[in-house]
């Protein structure tokens, strides 16, 4: 096995059990979600499993040629954004608190969370779930993974992020509708 895809896979398996686990124990029955968590649960493996596939059958172009720079540089460089996108996202959990669940839902109680993270961006966990991916994905050393991997994970976050956007200003009215005047979605491009 390559070094890239052991790399790749190493960061990976932790990630997506780490995710199994927070679904399995954050969910919550009173979605709205149009069944995003599924899509979500559904793209994310196939593109993976596609990518790989195609990658294992000697398409697309390694981003470095084996090399030092590669070993001392790229792949301690790819794991660090991996670990930062985590931190982003675990401090983005613990910012939300009890209202954090996989699941899109409202509560009567609930509050606009606008400090921390979310004085910067409305939805810093999916920021912090997108980092990991550019990061894990790099370490695969692959255009055809970059694209065949990430395209996929921004379409389906795009979407839930919609989907989101729409119940909390359905819920929280001209409150939210302020909010996100003064604070970034995610990404600009997201």
């Amino acid at each position: 096995m390559d070094v890239d895809k052991l790399a790749f896979w190493t960061l990976s398996i932790p990630l997506g059990l780490l995710e199994v686990w927070r679904s399995y124990t954050r969910y919550s029955s009173t979605t709205k979600d149009r069944r995003t968590l599924t899509f979500i649960w559904l793209v994310i493996p196939g593109s993976t499993a596609l990518t790989m596939r195609l990658i294992r059958a000697g398409y697309g172009m390694k981003i470095l040629e084996n090399s030092w720079p590669k070993f001392a540089l790229w792949l301690p460089m790819c794991s660090v954004i991996c670990v930062l996108g985590c931190i982003l996202r675990t401090q983005s959990i613990n910012q939300l608190g009890q209202w954090f669940t996989t699941s899109i839902c409202t509560n009567e109680n609930q509050k606009i969370i606008d400090s921390g993270w979310y004085s910067r961006m409305r939805h810093p966990a999916y920021a912090g779930t997108l980092l990991s991916f550019v990061g894990v994905t790099l370490e695969l050393n692959n255009w055809l993974g970059l694209i065949g991997i990430l395209l996929p994970v921004f379409g389906v976050f795009r979407y839930r992020t919609f989907v989101e956007e729409k119940e909390l200003e359905k819920h929280f009215g001209e409150q939210y509708r302020i909010y996100k005047k003064k604070v970034t979605k995610c990404f600009y491009f997201i």
